[in-house]
């Protein structure tokens, strides 16, 4: 009922005598009516008001989702200096990974990735930002070829992610050297965490189940 109506109820309320409904009546059902149109119109203004800030949210912040496929854990080995014969063993966790930005426009500001073994504690992996096509051995035991500009770290620092868009590439990530087994077993939990400009963090966990796979630079 709207306000004027209301208003019109206690109008007749307070100036007619009813016989058989007592102007007390009236009156509180107008009070009623008139609080009950009041509390509608903030409701609906209210549901207007939030609408537009998440619109405009959507406008001024991003908003990461992160999608992380084909995880391998390998022994990786890399030259300790340019045109050097000794080689540097790690253990490596590499993976394919996307990030789709349905908010404003941002670059990766930062990432992290942690490992936890069943029952054991948090280690940090330092990120390998490759500069040479690395070589994996496939699942069907041919080697693939990953090139330095597949890195998803250049792709999401060089610029902005679109609203709507994506980037994709591959990361690789290394550990302490003769961990390979001890992040192969079932159940470790792997924790990828980017951050986009605004400081906010997006999470993606994968638990591992599988088996390793070889890996080695060139």
């Amino acid at each position: 009922m709207s306000g004027i109506a209301s208003v019109v109820l206690m109008i007749i309320g307070l100036v007619r005598d009813w016989q058989n409904l007592p102007s007390r009546a009236l009156l509180i059902a107008g009070i009623a009516c008139f609080f009950i149109a009041a509390a509608k119109v903030w409701t609906t203004e209210h549901k207007a008001r939030l609408a537009k800030e998440i619109e405009l949210e959507k406008l001024t912040k991003p908003d990461f989702e992160i999608t992380v496929w084909g995880m391998r854990i390998s022994l990786l080995k890399r030259s300790a200096a340019r045109q050097s014969t000794v080689f540097v063993e790690h253990t490596a966790v590499s993976f394919w990974a996307k990030v789709l930005n349905r908010g404003a426009p941002s670059v990766l500001k930062g990432w992290k990735f942690t490992a936890t073994p069943p029952g054991g504690t948090s280690i940090d992996g330092g990120a390998f930002r490759y500069q040479q096509t690395m070589t994996l051995d496939g699942p069907d035991g041919l080697p693939v070829d990953i090139l330095a500009t597949d890195y998803l770290v250049v792709k999401g620092t060089a610029s902005p992610i679109p609203t709507g868009g994506q980037a994709d590439g591959f990361n690789v990530f290394l550990f302490p050297p003769n961990m390979q087994d001890t992040l192969a077993i079932d159940g470790t939990k792997f924790v990828l965490q980017l951050e986009d400009v605004s400081g906010k963090f997006y999470y993606h966990n994968t638990v591992w189940k599988g088996m390793p796979m070889k890996a080695q630079s060139r």
